[in-house]
């Protein structure tokens, strides 16, 4: 909640406000109109105070049970606890009522849409856009959908009605952006969000999205000053500075590269996510205690990002002290055990320090619920190479064969020493033939 609570709100939402409260407090009686009732009950909504809402909606329950507004507003308190079957059931019987409501149409695309259903959510989002009202917020849910039904165009082509109602429309800008960026279009990004910002040179999340296609194409130049204009715009955008500072990174400034991110930290969510990105731009130029310093800063502000464990255990595992990393290997593990890469990270472990057995336990037990096949069984036969399980190997090779196309010359690549070995050879030959 907001130290202000009204900052932002007209004199007339505080002055209804603190009347209700009043009245709340002192047990008096005054008379509020449907109307009035909605801008205290929509003011409850929007600062997420659920207490106050919840006796505000009763209150206005008792008083007009059959209206349609508050029992709408009954099902609005209902998505924001999470229950949205209940909603959906009011809003049900509220469009047998008024089937051409378009806010019940809103809301139950909005419904529809944490349930995860998609289809059912366009639908009824197209019915809320027939009064013409927020069509750029409509457009955007629309496109929403279409992208969790993987249909690029038609979510594109939603998205840009979006921002040609409303050029400063956020969320429709980001999500064009990622599909072009799917379908590897970055060209065609960079030629919108160039144009975009041409007409529209204060919208920071164009630049943005300017600045990330020309990361991606490789005109960090470019792309370094279109994250210094977004800044420049609202300078309170912390990705911008992510950006910024990977581009610094390409540069080969690794210096302003840290110094970019410790001046974004302060519009950051999560400090403890910043301090483990410094860390990672050391640990890319293999300065492994200073970024054993910024990730002791992140797990002091967040001890239970696994991730963060987990590379620390790979600073110290580079700077040879077992010691110190292979509890923190087992403690990002024991925190997180469905990352695959806390697995595949101790198994690196054991394996550089020759423990194929422990690693081979290891790795078996991983892989039972892996949806990286390879990645486990490489290491694997690696393991049975080194152990020198003849048969568990042959049928670990086959499982890498089968794993994709490529699997065997990519094991070969990643353990060069085994293309050395006749045997291992002779098994792969074996295996290529029975194909």
């Amino acid at each position: 909640m907001k130290n202000n609570r009204f900052e932002g709100y007209e004199d007339d939402v505080r002055q209804l406000v603190q009347e209700y409260e009043l009245m709340q407090r002192t047990g008096g009686s005054h008379y509020y109109d449907v109307e009035d009732l909605m801008v205290i009950i929509d003011y409850y909504l929007d600062t997420c105070e659920h207490d106050n809402l919840e006796d505000a909606v009763r209150y206005a329950e008792n008083l007009f049970p059959q209206e349609l507004e508050i029992r709408l507003r009954r099902a609005h308190v209902f998505c924001a606890e999470g229950r949205y079957e209940a909603a959906l059931n009011i809003l049900c019987d509220l469009l047998q009522l008024e089937p051409d409501n378009t806010d019940v149409h809103y809301a139950l695309g909005a419904v529809y849409s944490a349930l995860d259903h998609p289809q059912k959510a366009i639908h009824h989002y197209q019915k809320a856009a027939i009064d013409g009202y927020r069509l750029d917020l409509i457009y955007g849910n629309i496109g929403d959908e279409y992208l969790k039904l993987e249909d690029w165009e038609r979510a594109k082509e939603c998205f840009k009605k979006s921002i040609g109602i409303n050029a400063d429309e956020d969320r429709s800008l980001l999500n064009l952006y990622y599909c072009w960026e799917h379908q590897g279009n970055l060209d065609t990004a960079a030629t919108f969000y160039k144009k975009h910002v041409e007409e529209h040179p204060y919208c920071h999340i164009a630049w943005y999205c300017l600045g990330c296609a020309y990361y991606w194409l490789g005109l960090t130049e470019q792309a370094l000053d279109a994250f210094e204009f977004t800044i420049t715009i609202h300078k309170e955008y912390y990705n911008a500075y992510l950006g910024l500072s990977s581009c610094l990174q390409q540069l080969g400034k690794t210096g302003e590269a840290v110094s970019r991110l410790l001046e974004g930290i302060n519009y950051s969510e999560d400090r403890s996510s910043t301090l483990t990105a410094i860390a990672t731009i050391y640990m890319d130029v293999r300065n492994y205690n200073t970024a054993i310093v910024y990730l002791r800063q992140a797990v002091e502000q967040d001890r239970f990002n696994d991730q963060t464990w987990g590379l620390m255990a790979d600073c110290y595992d580079m700077l040879n002290d077992p010691d110190n990393a292979e509890p923190l290997y087992q403690r990002a593990l024991g925190m997180n055990g469905e990352e695959e890469e806390h697995w595949l990270g101790y198994a690196d472990f054991l394996m550089h320090h020759e423990r194929y057995k422990e690693a081979i336990d290891l790795l078996k037990e991983g892989e039972r619920t892996s949806i990286s096949p390879y990645e486990f069984n490489s290491r694997l036969a690696y393991c049975y190479y080194k152990t020198e399980k003849q048969q568990q190997l042959f049928e670990t090779l086959n499982a890498c064969a089968a794993d994709y196309q490529d699997g065997l010359s990519a094991l070969l690549i990643d353990y060069p020493e085994m293309k050395e070995d006749p045997e291992v050879v002779r098994m792969i030959e074996e295996l290529k033939d029975s194909d």
